[in-house]
């Protein structure tokens, strides 16, 4: 109990009150849910308290209970639900709807046509009507009440087919929780707040890729294919990614035998050959996401060693359902579109009581604004003779105490005829085993009127005996924060904490720790500078190594993981600019940006390499040869890295925006979308003019993925065209 506000000696009159009720901790959980029980009750009690207090006496009842701090991160996680919702939903929305957007362009038969045909219709329904037999009007432009929308925006839409792909993010995430979950990795807030979000952000953009690909064999090799061919040539068309260059040289090549190859090729073959395109792409990324989130693993914070293998489970088997359930999802889709139209966390000056006391002189420096409560002075004092109410025993035999309830003719203090007598000087006092057997006692007195010093009620939990009671293994010593308000107050005494543990332990060669509620959430900070280069430079080397092995290119990979550090660098220095603490929360954000960068990069880096090279890097148009593959590069996967990673993340994002947390604004959105933006900066203007200028040679001019692949299905007798 401390007063507060006295003048003098006058405690009576002290303005203000500080009660503290410290309850036994237990491993029973039945024994926890019965103090929590009570907790709660008494946070009612007190509510009700706090209510009526200031009409009826006129005083102000403020409270915090243990369970108060889980109960308000509960409440604040919860606030802001429908906002989270909302992101998700408007990132299905924007996936569903996108893909295969393209699908049923042509201003005739498009959406927006047809809307516009009608809404230039509607004066027309107010004129008289009249005859002209001259002009057979087109039925699709005739005016009518409602819009006539084009069949092809449901049959070529994929709709479903993204919904498809969403349901496999959901899985993959479910699958992860149960496989970790079973294997005793605890899920945490971070993780059940960011995991779907992410393996949302990162799996839709296979869809994306696989997708688009798709679309471009179908548009080279589907059933409309002879539209394409050009005239007057008995040539097949090239595909989007062999369109000549505005670099291109200008004398003759010959062109790919039209005979080697079909124009039309069924619904399988051009999904094996999207996937033999884009395949390689997506092994690279998933392998370097899932190796990134992986080391975090090796983090000892639990928060971020969870969130990693959650993180790096997720991504893998989201990425290994791609990879077979989708595009089977893929194939049924585009043979239902061309069957419908063909499309597509006390002594001693050194004694843990003297130094805490020392240390509650300088709070400025400690931050401890209350005595110590020391045990073992209490103990002491307690078996002073002076004090005949408090240590007693029997008269007729000194070997039994007494109870507080023994009448007094029947007991004597413990020390009174002691030699040497007690003193303060620790002469006389218990030592061994009579220590022991007189701290048991203590143990076990109560505290009452006459006993202001029984250990059962203040310290019964404060000190561990041995299981023979013949030492004392471990004890505590509780004192009290000055008032903390900011979440450098918090950080500060947290470190003074540790330093005065330290210093004990150094000066008493035993082990000391400090210990408080608020130390969970702040231990992070201790070692949270070595923990973020310890994984970010793990993220990056192995960045490093998956790209130059997969690539084939050491200079490839070296630029495409600098450009991946650069990303990550803009965002801790835009974390400095937008007031963004480095913590567990932003050091998870890091991580994933890390592993997102490569998203926006390796597809560009993948696509650069694999369009070719005849030219040795030293040669004179070396430069030029650079150039034109780069330019390929951005035609080919360009667009997809635009619309399927940027737009969807910046969508889902935005809607963060309106958020009331605190949490979510700052953490999520504010990192998130300092991520795209560097991201997309990064990925699609400084990688490809560093490529373009020191990129690695690309692979050796033989088959594309994508014919090796139609040339491993197609054997002689397996497909018959007619």
């Amino acid at each position: 109990m401390i007063l507060g506000g006295v003048e003098g000696e006058d405690y009576l009159r002290a303005k203000s009150l500080v009660i503290t009720y410290v309850l036994n901790n237990s491993l029973d959980e039945e024994t926890i849910q019965r103090v929590e029980s009570w907790e709660r009750l008494l946070r009612h009690y007190l509510y009700e308290l706090s209510m009526t207090a200031p009409g009826k006496v006129g005083a102000q009842v403020f409270f915090s209970t243990g369970v108060s701090l889980e109960e308000e991160l509960n409440k604040s996680t919860n606030t802001d639900v429908r906002i989270v919702v909302l992101s998700y939903l408007v990132m299905f929305l924007y996936v569903s709807l996108t893909l295969g957007s393209n699908s049923a362009s042509g201003s005739g038969n498009s959406l927006i046509g047809s809307l516009l045909t009608w809404i230039t219709g509607l004066p027309k329904l107010f004129r008289r009507k009249q005859v002209d037999s001259s002009v057979n009007p087109d039925p699709d432009r005739r005016p009518t009440w409602l819009p006539r929308l084009p069949s092809k925006l449901f049959i070529g839409s994929k709709f479903f087919l993204g919904l498809f792909g969403i349901s496999l993010v959901i899985l993959s995430v479910a699958a992860s929780v149960g496989m970790f979950s079973f294997l005793r990795v605890r899920v945490t807030l971070i993780i059940a707040e960011v995991i779907p979000f992410l393996v949302l952000a990162v799996g839709v953009d296979n869809v994306f890729i696989l997708v688009h690909e798709l679309d471009r064999q179908n548009a080279v090799h589907g059933p409309n294919a002879q539209n394409l061919a050009t005239a007057g040539h008995g040539t097949r068309p090239l595909s989007p990614s062999s369109y000549r260059s505005p670099f291109a040289s200008t004398h003759d090549e010959s062109d790919v035998d039209g005979d080697s190859m079909p124009i039309h090729l069924p619904a399988e073959e051009r999904v094996a050959r999207a996937v033999a395109k884009m395949g390689p792409s997506i092994l690279l990324s998933t392998v370097t996401e899932t190796t990134a989130f992986a080391l975090g693993a090796i983090v000892p914070m639990p928060a971020v060693r969870n969130f990693a293998l959650y993180a790096a489970g997720s991504v893998f088997l989201n990425a290994l359902l791609q990879l077979t359930v989708f595009v089977s999802a893929m194939t049924v889709d585009l043979r239902r579109v061309e069957h419908l139209c063909a499309r597509f966390t006390t002594c001693d000056e050194f004694s843990v009581a003297n130094v805490l006391e020392g240390e509650r002189k300088r709070p400025e420096s400690s931050f401890i604004s209350e005595p110590a409560a020391s045990w073992i002075d209490d103990f002491l004092k307690w078996t002073d003779p002076v004090l005949e109410t408090c240590c007693r025993v029997r008269k007729n035999n000194p070997t039994i105490f007494c109870r507080p309830s023994d009448s007094e003719r029947l007991c004597r203090p413990c020390f009174e005829d002691a030699i040497p007598p007690w003193n303060v000087t620790m002469e006389g006092l218990p030592e061994g085993p009579e220590f022991i057997r007189y701290l048991d006692q203590w143990l076990k007195t109560p505290t009452d009127e006459d006993c202001p010093l029984g250990g059962q009620a203040a310290y019964g939990s404060a000190v561990a005996l041995s299981a023979d009671h013949s030492t004392v293994e471990a004890s505590h010593f509780r004192t009290f924060h000055s008032p903390l308000k900011s979440q450098a107050d918090f950080i500060n005494a947290f470190e003074a904490a540790h330093r005065i543990a330290a210093d004990l332990s150094k000066e008493t060669g035993t082990t000391v720790f400090p210990y408080s509620l608020f130390y969970v959430f702040f231990d992070q900070y201790a070692h949270i500078i070595n923990m973020t280069q310890q994984v970010l430079g793990l993220g990056l080397l192995s960045v490093l190594i998956v790209t130059s092995v997969f690539l084939g290119s050491w200079r490839t990979g070296v630029i495409v993981t600098a450009v991946v550090a650069l990303t990550v660098v803009n965002c801790m220095g835009v974390m400095g600019i937008w007031g963004i603490s480095l913590n567990a929360l932003s050091l998870v954000n890091l991580v994933i940006s890390l592993g997102i960068a490569v998203e926006f990069c390796s597809h560009i880096a993948r696509a650069f390499m694999g369009v070719g090279s005849i030219l040795p890097a030293d040669h004179p148009n070396g430069q030029r040869e650079r150039d034109e593959r780069m330019w390929s590069a951005l035609v080919d996967v360009g667009p997809s890295v635009l619309s399927g990673i940027t737009f969807t993340k910046l969508i889902g994002i935005s809607v963060l925006a309106l958020t009331r947390s605190r949490l979510l604004e700052i953490y999520y959105f504010r990192m998130w979308f300092t991520l795209i933006i560097s991201g997309v900066l990064h990925g699609l203007v400084l990688l490809p003019v560093v490529l373009s200028l020191a990129g690695g040679p690309g692979y050796a001019l033989e088959d594309a993925d994508e014919e090796w692949m139609s040339y491993a299905i197609r054997k002689p007798g397996d497909f018959e065209y007619t």
